[in-house]
């Protein structure tokens, strides 16, 4: 009775909300505080007053909340009867489902975000019908920051453009991509861009997030940055390639689970935090690179941390914030309303897709702005992915050796003894203390087994005693592209050219020639 008595206290206080399974309250900075059993005695000491009874005096006298009682609310986990927190946004936002524009103070039950924002008093609101000047002006008080900025490509002004939307209506998206931030040189202004982008969301300072190459470090983060219903995240100064199946998960599920650290119980918390990535020549890798969106910048010059800008990007976001994030909805309200729909759904990003990728080429259609489908940034990610590369190149190696026939991963290491092109690839997929490894030749071929790349894929043929039997099959009407197999090709030669010069001029083995190829 103590407990049901106590969670109908708590209901009518109202500054407690149900999120992944815990009871959390918002912060008066926006952040959200999951309670433990410490925060829940605190919680009941404050919507109630509790006595005891003192037998010696034989009166009731003030005392702390039971623990039992506690306890109790705790173990009443899904009959809390509290609203449900997607998450907290400190901005005006767009419901995605039915374009509403929510800008009131307080807990939205349609969308189950808190509006915790104290400018709302200089919010110019969001017209309900965007006219094109208004459009117009929108888009160009939203990209001023940005205008000085060496985009590579109209592809990278629009994956930097869908980035500044993702950024105002993240925590109203089911699901959305992650944007990486690339240039050739340090100083080129990625962590400016994310930082950026981090104070649009309204995470200012930004939430920079260690890197890690342990895949249970980023899941822990992960978990932290959820239950913290951070808004935006940078995972700062990234190296190289990088695949991450924790990333893919939260990038393509509605909600994120995993075990507390310190403690044995699961909790799942909703993925509306944006991910931002930077680093210099940043590559997604793997099935990341359909999940991140790269922007990359180019200023073409040898010390760029040297150049000046008239206007101090980052300061000018958080001095204009408010006005910004109108900018933002307006743009959006206007790619809704406007006749411009994308090609397909983007897998995964369908709601994202619908709102911000709408909007993204809808300003493009109404030359508003330079930009151009972020997602074709997908594409160049696929085709410099090292794992597209090699299976790209070891498809089309496979199919001249045996043309239509059937093979063996044994008789494709066999095969290697006179093609040293076949034996450059198996080498980098399965070379093992200076052997071919069969095994995890196998392994690597029935993980890529029907993915097309270059118009081939990998089929299964029967087997041939134990082992499996494998045939390239071209695929018809299938997109076929040179990128990644003549970037393959590309690197290795450029490999034996650097051993070449290595080695006084010798080469080693026999090269077999290729029109992507140098002969040495």
């Amino acid at each position: 009775k103590a407990v049901e008595s106590a969670l109908e206290l708590i209901r009518i206080d109202g500054a407690t909300f149900s999120r992944g399974g815990e009871l959390v309250r918002v912060t008066s900075n926006g952040g959200v505080e999951p309670l433990g059993l410490e925060g829940v005695l605190l919680l009941l000491d404050r919507v109630a007053k509790w006595t005891r009874y003192d037998r010696r005096s034989e009166s009731w006298t003030p005392c702390d909340a039971p623990k039992a009682v506690a306890h109790g609310i705790l173990a009443s986990r899904g009959a809390w009867s509290l609203p449900e927190l997607t998450g907290v946004v400190r901005h005006p936002v767009l419901d995605p489902a039915s374009g509403r524009v929510v800008d009131a103070d307080g807990y939205d039950p349609a969308t189950g975000l808190l509006i915790v924002c104290d400018e709302l008093d200089r919010w110019p609101g969001v017209p309900d019908k965007p006219t094109m000047d208004q459009a117009r002006a929108a888009v160009t008080e939203l990209w001023r920051p940005f205008k000085s900025f060496p985009f590579a490509s109209a592809t990278d002004r629009g994956v930097m453009l869908a980035a500044l939307l993702t950024a105002v209506i993240r925590p109203a998206l089911p699901t959305a991509p992650a944007f990486a931030f690339t240039a050739p040189t340090p100083g080129a202004g990625k962590s400016l861009l994310a930082v950026c982008a981090s104070i649009l969301a309204g995470q200012d300072p930004a939430e920079v997030v260690p890197t890690s190459d342990a895949p249970e470090e980023h899941r822990k983060r992960l978990l932290s940055l959820g239950r913290a219903g951070a808004v935006c995240a940078v995972f700062d100064n990234i190296v190289g390639a990088i695949d991450d199946p924790s990333l893919c998960a939260w990038l393509t599920s509605e909600t994120f689970s995993d075990r507390v650290l310190g403690a044995s119980e699961i909790v799942r918390v909703p993925t509306r935090t944006m991910l931002v990535l930077t680093g210099n020549n940043l590559r997604p890798k793997g099935d990341l690179c359909r999940r991140v969106l790269v922007c990359r910048i180019d200023p073409g010059v040898e010390e760029p941390w040297r150049r000046a800008f008239d206007l101090d990007p980052a300061q000018h976001c958080r001095e204009n914030r408010i006005d910004l994030v109108g900018a933002a909805l307006t743009v959006i309200r206007a790619g809704l309303q406007g006749d411009v729909v994308p090609p397909d759904r983007t897998a995964s990003f369908e709601v994202w897709s619908d709102v911000v990728r709408r909007a993204v080429l809808w300003v493009a259609a109404q030359g508003l702005l330079d930009v151009a489908d972020p997602i074709l940034s997908i594409d160049d990610s696929f085709a410099q992915d090292p794992e597209t590369q090699k299976l790209a190149g070891l498809l089309g190696a496979c199919e001249e050796t045996f043309r239509d026939g059937m093979f063996t991963m044994s008789e494709t290491i066999t095969a290697t003894a006179n093609n040293a092109e076949l034996y450059d690839i198996l080498d980098e997929i399965c070379g093992d203390r200076g052997a071919l490894n069969r095994r995890i030749l196998s392994r690597w071929v029935e993980k890529h087994e029907g993915r097309v790349v270059e118009g081939l894929k990998f089929v299964r043929a029967g087997r041939k005693k134990r082992a499996s039997r494998w045939r390239v099959r071209r695929v018809e009407g299938a997109k076929v592209s040179k990128g990644a197999r003549s970037t393959y090709h590309h690197e290795k030669c450029q490999n034996l050219t650097n051993i070449k010069n290595g080695c006084g001029g010798r080469t080693f083995g026999p090269l077999r020639t290729h029109p992507d190829e140098v002969v040495l």
